[in-house]
């Protein structure tokens, strides 16, 4: 019978070769935003909620 390394690596750390970036919860929220503004449609729905929220003071 092979003795059993207690030294061996369980997994649970991260070694160099196989390092995966922890995602920052911001940045989809930040390419988004950019893509918004980049294509000019901020600005229009900024317009279409403003004119909702007056059509709704209104009433």
């Amino acid at each position: 019978m092979n003795p059993m390394n207690t030294n061996q690596n369980t997994g649970l750390e991260n070694s160099d070769n196989n390092f995966v970036p922890i995602s920052n919860p911001y940045t989809l929220f930040l390419i988004l935003l950019l893509l918004i503004i980049s294509f000019g449609a901020l600005d229009r729905m900024i317009k279409i909620i403003r004119s909702f929220l007056l059509k709704e003071a209104e009433e």
